[in-house]
């Protein structure tokens, strides 16, 4: 327990953020700024046997045209390496992660087991940028339209 949290009890209520998309109600915690750095730290620590598993896979979907070349070890995407795509492929992949886990699970339980896989089962890749768009904007009121200025 903190000083602050000895002085006014548990402030568990006030980290916590609502948002509605397609009628259902979801709310959020909102993090501290020691999680918001542990989130980032496993979102951009991504191991080369990661980039390199999901490269091998992805590369099999490509053949050499005039915006695809091959070199001696990447594939060229309109001149941009697919290993650096893969990388950022499962950076976005973890942040979903993240961020959906900072929803509060109606009825209790807890998100700690929940994977991608499991958050790619339930919703399309729109659906799940919307939704970390909306956490996004419920944990940090006004971040987007200071990042546009």
């Amino acid at each position: 327990m903190t000083k602050l949290s000895a002085l006014i009890g548990d402030s568990a209520a006030i980290r916590t953020r609502t948002f509605q998309i397609g009628g259902v109600d979801f709310r959020v915690k909102v993090p501290l700024s020691a999680e918001i750095d542990a989130m980032n730290n496993r979102i951009n620590m991504v191991s080369k046997e990661e980039v390199e598993a999901r490269f091998e896979k992805s590369k099999k979907d490509f053949t050499e045209s005039e915006t695809v070349k091959f070199t001696e070890d990447d594939v060229l995407l309109e001149d941009r390496s697919l290993r650096e795509i893969s990388e950022t492929a499962i950076k976005a992949e973890r942040r979903i992660l993240e961020f959906v886990k900072l929803i509060v699970p109606q009825g209790g339980g807890t998100m700690d087991d929940l994977t991608y896989d499991d958050i790619e089962a339930e919703w399309p890749f729109a659906i799940q940028l919307e939704i970390l768009n909306k956490i996004v904007e419920a944990i940090q009121p006004g971040f987007e339209s200071q990042r546009k200025n």
